[in-house]
């Protein structure tokens, strides 16, 4: 009976250090693997902010020039707005357009080349948005913009056609 209970208890040890073992290989895989994508949500949302940080401030240079009565001057908010655009372009290079918050990307970078003026580059943005996020949540907010976009061009058909879409857009939202 003792070597029988010697050998169960030589059984049992070398399944504990079996499991020990194959629980210090695959803990720090799991752990690392979690640790990539907080690492990479985080690079993402720091970006992001510091793009949305930069944009806000190119709007309220743009509204103190609009308010002051001068002439809209472009390189007065021209280094803001090209800084979010750099920024969000950070965000597609490292992260691709299949991250569920590129679209917030695009969104910003079309906003940023509206109020740059570079209305054409706009359009293509807004219709690569339209292609690449068919079902995203910001697609009511991109409508407003694409129709900005038209009224900057004086093509109010076009323009009354977006904003309408942006108000089916945020009554099927409710």
């Amino acid at each position: 009976i003792r070597k029988n209970q010697e050998k169960e208890k030589k059984t049992h040890m070398k399944k504990v250090i079996s499991l020990i073992i194959i629980l210090s290989i695959f803990i720090p895989i799991v752990l690392f693997q979690g640790c990539g994508y907080y690492s990479s949500f985080t690079a993402y949302y720091n970006t992001y902010y510091n793009a949305k940080i930069e944009f806000e401030e190119g709007i309220r240079k743009h509204e103190e020039t609009l308010q002051s009565g001068k002439r809209k001057s472009k390189n007065a908010n021209y280094k803001n707005f090209q800084n979010a655009m750099d920024k969000c372009w950070k965000i597609i290079e490292f992260h691709g357009y299949e991250n569920k918050y590129s679209d917030d990307a695009v969104l910003m970078i079309i906003k940023c080349e509206y109020y740059l003026g570079k209305i054409t580059s706009a359009h293509n943005h807004i219709q690569a948005f339209q292609e690449k996020f068919p079902n995203s949540d910001l697609t009511g907010e991109l409508n407003l913009w694409q129709g900005k976009c038209f009224l900057v061009e004086r093509d109010t058909a076009l323009a009354v056609e977006s904003f309408n879409k942006a108000l089916v857009r945020a009554n099927d939202s409710k």
